[in-house]
This record gives structure tokens, C-alpha cells and sequence, in this order.
């Protein structure tokens, strides 16, 4: 394990009206849930932040890191959406491992530390294949996983693209369709194959938007699109990775040949570490399930926010809005409960407001639905407010995680 503390006598400062109390809250994953109730409780209580990164990164705009065309342009773009995470948080203790197991009282990792805790924060939230999020779950290829080391995975995916012509894009979601349309505009002399298994694209986002991205794309020369397929690698897992080209198996047998391969489909909340301890936290779909307070109804003490939980009664869509939202509820109820208030006074989540969210299509346009209002540009072909508007998100989010 690797810790990155303070000086002592910056650790444990007194904050405003209320003393610092003598409470250990670990929390468990250092995205942007774990980063903002880092910092608004690291003067309130004794706070651990664990996670196998050494980094933070704004991954909704992951996608135009992955869309550069040059070495300097990509690192100056990952360099506006990262940052190290231990000057961050000046009054918490900072620990890069990899949680393996969580039990009623500790968080084990994969080096052998334990680490007790009096309330624990569960910001786990999911996975996805690479380059789309750093893999760190079930093992990473090294902890602590360095910004350095994802700068040279990035780069190398770059070239990888530059020196392709048949690129394949399994997966005809939001990141599915985000890259596409990325790819097709800054690369219009390659050709991109966008699969999607579902009839059309964006299935969980309304039908206009779906239909939209289909007709932007099916004017973008450089583009197929397969619907009612799932494309599968016919090489092992390790040969599929290693360099070469990538031999694709459709539903019918076919084969399908390409250079390089992009796989968006597959995300599952990382609680691998909850399951041989704590299994009854878990839903069906590995989920953790808490109360409308956001801690769970078996251990008050254990709370969960974010993409990696499921609110009693209420769907929980993995939208940083509605993360947000979340998060600030949560750090109103650990710190309610640090100061002695009991579950049955603590606020209650009541689902996100206003529904919103913005798909973008390449660097310079994208769809946009905020309630019933949803924009689809001229002639559906996306509008220009969708990449300001992302922009203006993003540099609020990263802001205050940051």
C-alpha cells in the first residue's frame, strides 16, 4: 500500500463552529463522489480515501481525450480533465491500493493492510473496457496506477488509430455513439463500423435522439452502421489485445476483419471487493442497495452514492447530475450522524428533478434532452450548443473535485 500523508500538524485541524470528531470515515473510491466527500469531510473526522489511482479523471469527457490526433494536443486535453489526488486533500490520509474485501468493520487490500473504520463510503462506481476507464478492478496490472502510466496507455491507443483504416465500434450507447461520432470527424479517411445488438441507437435515451444519431451518422460517408448484431472476437482475449489486425464473428458466422477494436458495451458496478463479506448489501445486478438516506438498511453505518448504488424504491440513472445531487445529500447525513443524529433524522433521496442529458457527435455538435425538451439540430443532425454546454459541465465538475 501506498499512503500519502501531511505534516502532522496539518492532519487534523478544527473546522468552523464544530470540533473535529474522533470518527474514521473510509471512503472507497477516488472518482468524483469520493473526491468532493473527501474534501468537505477531511475537517469534520478522520478521513481515508483509498484507491489503486494515484489520479483523479472527469471520465464523461474521456472521449475527446481519445479523439486527439496529436501526442501534445492529447496530453494537454487529459491534463484538463485529471489531477493527482493527494494535494487535494491536505487534511486526509490518502492510501493507493486496491480494496479486495470489505467487511461490519474493515477494508482489507490487496497487499494485506486493514484498515477499520467507523463509517464507510462506498463511491466504488463502474467499469468499463479500456481506454474508456483505467481497468483496476479485479487486479490492476500495477498499484498504484500512475497519471504517467495512463498518459503512455492513451498514446498508445492514439497511434494505434492513426495507423488504422477499419476501426470497429461494438456498442451503440452513449459512449458507443460518442466515439463514432468522434472518430468519423477527426479521422474522415478512415472507416468506422458502428455495431449496435439493440434496432436502434441510444435505446435508453428518448426515441427522437436515438433516431436522430442514426440519420447524423448515416450521412457521415466514412460510416456503417449494424444493428441486430453482437460482434464477437474470434481470438482469445489476449490475442484480440495483441497488435494486428482483429477478426470479428457476427450472429451469423460471418468474420469481419478490422484494425483496431473499441468495445463500449459492459459496464458493471465494481463491488467485486463487497462479495465475500458482505454479500447481503448487494442486489441481483451486483448493486449496492441502500435506504433513501444512501446508507444501507443492514449496516446503518455503510453508505453508498453514485453509479455504484441503487435507491430503495426509486431508479438511479448513472448521470453525474444526478451523482451530484447524491453526494451532497450523503455529506449532509455522515456528517448529521458524526455529530450524533440517528438514521431516522436524516434526509431523504427522492429520485433526480429535471431529467438531462447532452450525447455529443464528434468536437463540434450533439443532441441534447433536458425534460421534454429535446434538440436535435437542423435537420437532426446535432446542434453546436452541446459541446459548449459539456464544456461548461466539465469544468465546473473537475472545479470542484479539484
Amino acid at each position: 500500500t501506498h499512503t500519502h500523508t501531511h505534516p502532522k500538524e496539518m492532519v487534523w485541524p478544527f473546522s468552523g463552529e464544530h470540533p473535529k470528531v474522533d470518527k474514521t470515515v473510509v471512503i472507497v473510491g477516488a472518482g468524483w463522489c469520493g473526491l468532493v466527500a473527501a474534501k468537505a469531510l477531511q475537517d469534520k473526522c478522520n478521513v481515508v480515501l483509498v484507491d489503486p489511482k494515484t489520479y483523479y479523471e472527469y471520465t464523461p469527457s474521456i472521449i475527446t481525450v481519445l479523439g486527439q490526433t496529436t501526442e501534445g494536443r492529447l496530453l494537454e486535453r487529459l491534463h484538463k480533465i485529471t489531477a493527482e489526488t493527494a494535494p487535494i486533500l491536505p487534511h486526509a490520509r490518502v492510501v493507493y491500493g486496491l480494496a479486495t474485501k470489505v467487511d461490519a468493520t474493515h477494508v482489507h487490500l490487496a497487499d494485506g493492510e486493514s484498515i477499520a473504520y467507523d463509517y464507510l463510503l462506498l463511491t466504488l462506481g463502474s467499469s468499463t473496457r479500456e481506454p474508456f476507464k483505467t481497468q483496476t478492478s479485479p487486479a490492476p496490472a500495477a498499484v498504484p496506477y500512475t497519471l504517467a502510466m495512463r498518459e503512455q496507455a492513451l498514446l498508445a491507443q492514439m497511434r494505434s488509430v492513426q495507423a488504422a483504416q477499419r476501426i470497429l465500434v461494438v456498442g451503440g450507447g452513449t459512449t458507443g455513439v460518442e466515439l463514432a461520432g468522434e472518430l468519423c470527424q477527426r479521422y474522415p479517411d478512415k472507416h468506422i463500423t458502428l455495431v449496435q445488438s439493440a434496432a436502434t441507437l441510444l435505446p435508453q435515451l428518448p426515441s427522437k435522439m436515438g433516431k436522430a444519431a442514426q440519420a447524423f451518422f448515416e450521412h457521415q460517408r466514412n460510416v456503417t452502421l449494424v444493428f441486430g448484431q453482437k460482434y464477437k472476437p474470434k481470438a482469445t482475449d489476449a490475442a484480440a489485445t495483441a497488435e494486428g489486425p482483429k477478426v470479428f464473428v457476427d450472429n451469423d458466422g460471418a468474420e469481419h476483419t478490422f484494425d483496431v477494436a473499441f468495445n463500449a458495451i459492459g459496464v458493471r458496478p465494481n463491488t467485486d471487493c463487497l462479495k465475500p463479506a458482505l454479500p447481503e448489501l448487494l442486489t441481483a445486478q451486483g448493486y449496492v442497495q441502500v435506504t433513501p438516506q444512501l446508507h444501507t438498511a443492514s449496516h446503518p453505518n455503510i453508505f453508498a452514492v453514485g453509479d455504484v448504488c441503487q435507491v430503495d424504491g426509486l431508479d438511479t440513472p448513472d448521470t453525474l447530475k444526478v451523482g451530484g445531487e447524491m453526494i451532497d445529500l450523503c455529506i449532509h447525513n455522515l456528517t448529521a450522524v458524526l455529530r450524533g443524529k440517528t438514521p431516522d433524522h436524516l434526509k431523504q433521496w427522492k429520485g433526480e428533478g429535471t431529467k438531462a442529458c447532452a450525447v455529443t457527435l464528434g468536437p463540434s455538435v450533439g443532441l441534447l434532452s433536458f425534460g421534454p425538451l429535446i434538440q436535435t439540430g437542423l435537420f437532426g443532425r446535432g446542434t453546436n450548443i452541446v459541446p459548449h454546454a459539456k464544456w461548461v459541465y466539465e469544468r465546473r465538475y473537475v472545479h470542484r473535485a479539484t
